[in-house]
């Protein structure tokens, strides 16, 4: 979700901010949703195009299948 300056901030160094984006976000994406956004958002390193390749080619298999 992208914000202004202030609302970034708001959302990122208080924790009222913190628990507001957390309710957001709950109600928009639903439980597990979120909690693969949060796993997601706090594993380091870079995105494996590879891996996502082979991923999205098994995904298309099984839509055909």
């Amino acid at each position: 979700m992208a914000g202004c300056v202030s609302c970034h901030h708001y959302i990122d160094q208080t924790a009222e901010g913190q628990k507001w984006f957390d309710e957001f976000m709950l109600e928009r994406l639903g439980t597990n949703d979120y909690n693969c956004l949060l796993i997601r958002a706090n594993t380091p390193g870079k995105r494996d195009d590879a891996l996502n390749l082979m991923y999205a080619k098994q995904l298309l298999k099984e839509l055909n299948s």
